[in-house]
């Protein structure tokens, strides 16, 4: 039977057999179905919505997302990171909103609460910068391997990002899981000026460099939590929740100065703190100081912060682990 697969795209879900994969009665369970699935998607697409099922997702009941089939690989959407994105979520704030503690801070979009948004919308064709998504993937789905997909970014290529058992959270964890290992992302001090030196919570938690063309080496490396430690009530106090930290040798910059080519990044904030959340800011702000956003521009270090809001990055979690 035809499935609906969104915004203009209809067609079979997938085949093989007989068999119409990606339904709901017959959803994908691993990268065989995805790679039938794909190979009969209208038009000769990879991406879509469909219907995937897995030990630990949505209580392993099928779930309906948009998924991609890239690299011999079934790929779930985890996020989505729309750089332009100022709807409010459950805690309040925009979507993505750096928080406190993805394990503790109410309704946070960073830890493993099972809330979504627009996780069945079909993102194959979208050019736009102000749709996020959030799917129970980010939540739940424990595997070992990550893709990500960057629009209208310097990095222009997609990378996939290889966990092991040293990496933050384990081998195989959900990114939710991989963020709860920081406990707290803001770290504030009784410093109301810049004289603290910024660390990060969490350094290069995957160990190895990405597979895939990086454009854009900073991209090289991953880390949690980098903070400049500065008080609650610093307009001036630097948060990115998730930093791309590598170097121009695609080594681990641990250096959150002006040297070198320093970070880019998701969940980003440079304001107040009231309680978990950032306070007294400008969503996208183009100021010095009390601003927040969702993508940290190329370049940025603490005591200079810029965001991005061109485009959007896409956090995919394999459905399969290798």
């Amino acid at each position: 039977m035809p499935t609906f697969l969104g915004a203009g795209r209809a067609g079979i879900t997938g085949g093989g057999g007989g068999v119409i994969y990606g339904t709901q009665d017959n959803p994908i369970t691993d990268d065989a179905t995805g790679a039938l699935w794909a190979a009969s998607l209208a038009g000769g697409a990879v991406s879509g919505v469909a219907y995937v099922q897995k030990s630990g997702l949505n209580s392993g009941n099928p779930y309906q997302v948009y998924c991609a089939y890239v690299s011999s690989k079934l790929w779930v959407m985890a996020g989505v990171f729309a750089g332009a994105d100022s709807t409010n979520g459950p805690s309040g704030f925009f979507r993505w909103c750096p928080c406190k503690s993805p394990t503790n801070s109410t309704n946070n979009d960073w830890g493993t609460a099972t809330h979504v948004f627009n996780d069945t919308y079909d993102f194959t064709n979208y050019t736009g910068n102000d749709k996020s998504a959030r799917s129970r993937a980010w939540a739940e789905l424990a595997t070992n391997r990550s893709r990500f997909f960057f629009y209208n970014q310097g990095q222009t290529s997609p990378l996939i990002y290889s966990f092991t058992g040293s990496s933050g959270g384990g081998e195989n964890a959900s990114w939710g899981t991989r963020m709860k290992t920081v406990s707290d992302y803001f770290r504030n001090s009784n410093v109301t000026d810049q004289s603290q030196t910024p660390s990060f919570g969490a350094s290069d938690i995957v160990g190895t460099v990405p597979s895939g063309t990086l454009q854009d080496t900073r991209w090289s490396r991953l880390g949690l939590g980098a903070s400049d430690e500065e008080s609650t009530t610093a307009n001036s106090h630097d948060v990115v929740m998730i930093v791309a930290q590598g170097t121009t040798s695609n080594s681990t910059s641990t250096d959150w100065g002006n040297s070198g080519q320093n970070q880019a990044g998701l969940g980003v904030k440079r304001s107040q703190v009231s309680g978990d959340f950032p306070t007294n800011f400008t969503f996208n702000g183009t100021g010095g100081d009390q601003k927040a956003g969702v993508i940290l521009a190329p370049g940025s270090y603490n005591g200079n912060i810029s965001l991005d809001t061109d485009g959007y990055i896409i956090i995919y979690q394999a459905l399969e682990s290798d």
